[in-house]
């Protein structure tokens, strides 16, 4: 079985002989027989509508809908393949093959959308309003409007404070004296953090990992211990999203362990997420193959990838993950975060100065969990 990965194509595989004369001519088969599959929905589609004036016609609306739909995908599928094997390396674009749990799949994505964003979405428009909590960074528009292609556009841009009590109603906390990520016993001080501090909120958390092999091992040896007999442990890719979430929501005390979509568009109102706890600044996987085409993409500007790129790419991430707690005027709660780069480094007040104005306790961990503890103990519902 073929193992997890992300391959970015890079010029040297469109030039390599292989390409030309093994792998273009398979893709073009397959999409061959796409555009056979497509045709074959099609004629059965024509089939079907015949039926509209009989009685049966309402019996089969819905397998009709289902042929559309297919028809629709495989004829996607055929155009993509083909314009994915057609011409060569193209530095505007970034195109990638992933493999996950034994399946492969072919992505393509524009490098830069900003010339289109302007040319067909904001041009044709008189005006428009974009709303968002998360468009700036360190409490500046200037990376947005440069993805959005509105850099040199006239706009009116206002920050607009939080409806929620961020400075009575939360505490942001970071354990200063944790290793770094590449620092020995990281791991074990992560699992142990996680541990205690699960205790201070009585469960009622989110634990936010930037890789899935992270929240692999801190959910094998938490589950595995005195803490599982006490709050429910449930784990990401166990349930789809939105069952997983309703689990979370209906037993008390519940602890998830998750990564990727959930540090966004997850709303867990009330007493059930009183935590939030983020193991690591979100930053790109430098491999990634995104990125990767971004950072070559800027050297080449003479700009810094990590300041131009990266940096905001993460902030945005961790805004996202940070506004999961409180998501009603009543909520209360602690985002912790275990990354003490967010302190130490000097890119972290980019981090910081994005975020609302909370209280906060930046301290060696005792001190932490000594002032989650008070926390909770003085604040309500």
């Amino acid at each position: 079985m073929i193992g997890d990965f992300r391959l970015r194509l890079k010029e040297i595989h469109f030039t390599h002989p292989m390409w030309k004369e093994k792998i273009i001519p398979a893709l073009a088969e397959l999409a061959d027989q796409l555009k056979g599959m497509q045709q074959v929905f099609t004629l059965l589609q024509k089939e079907l509508e015949l039926l509209k004036d009989t009685s049966i016609f309402s019996k089969i609306m819905n397998h009709l809908l289902e042929v559309q739909t297919l028809e629709m995908r495989f004829n996607g599928a055929a155009q993509f393949l083909s314009q994915f094997i057609t011409g060569g390396y193209d530095t505007t674009r970034v195109r990638w093959v992933e493999g996950y749990r034994g399946n492969l799949a072919l992505m393509e994505a524009a490098l830069d959308v900003s010339v289109f964003c302007h040319e067909h979405l904001f041009t044709p428009l008189d005006s428009a309003v974009l709303c968002s909590a998360t468009l700036s960074v360190a409490n500046e528009f200037t990376y947005a409007k440069e993805r959005l292609g509105l850099k040199d556009e006239e706009t009116s841009e206002h920050l607009y404070t939080s409806p929620f009590d961020y400075a009575t109603r939360s505490l942001f906390l970071v354990p200063t004296d944790l290793p770094f990520p590449h620092e020995p016993n990281y791991l074990a001080q992560q699992i142990f953090t996680m541990e205690r501090a699960i205790e201070m909120s009585q469960g009622s958390a989110f634990i936010l990992f930037t890789s899935y092999d992270m929240l692999l091992n801190c959910y094998k040896a938490l589950s595995s211990g005195a803490l599982a007999q006490k709050y429910p442990l449930l784990k990401q890719g166990d349930l789809p999203r939105h069952l997983l979430l309703e689990e979370f929501k209906r037993r008390k005390g519940s602890v998830l362990f998750a990564t990727d979509s959930f540090w966004e568009g997850v709303d867990v109102p009330g007493e059930a997420l009183r935590c939030v706890i983020i193991s690591k600044l979100p930053f790109p996987v430098p491999s990634d193959p995104i990125y990767e085409a971004h950072a070559e993409a800027l050297t080449k500007e003479g700009k810094d990838p990590f300041f131009d790129y990266a940096i905001p790419q993460a902030v945005i991430k961790f805004k996202q993950g940070f506004g999961r707690l409180l998501r009603s005027k009543s909520d209360r709660g602690c985002i912790l975060c275990l990354d003490p780069r967010i302190i130490k480094k000097n890119y972290g007040k980019f981090f910081i100065d994005s975020l609302p104005p909370s209280a906060t306790c930046f301290a060696p961990r005792e001190k932490v969990l000594s002032a989650m503890s008070h926390f909770y103990a003085s604040t309500s519902v």
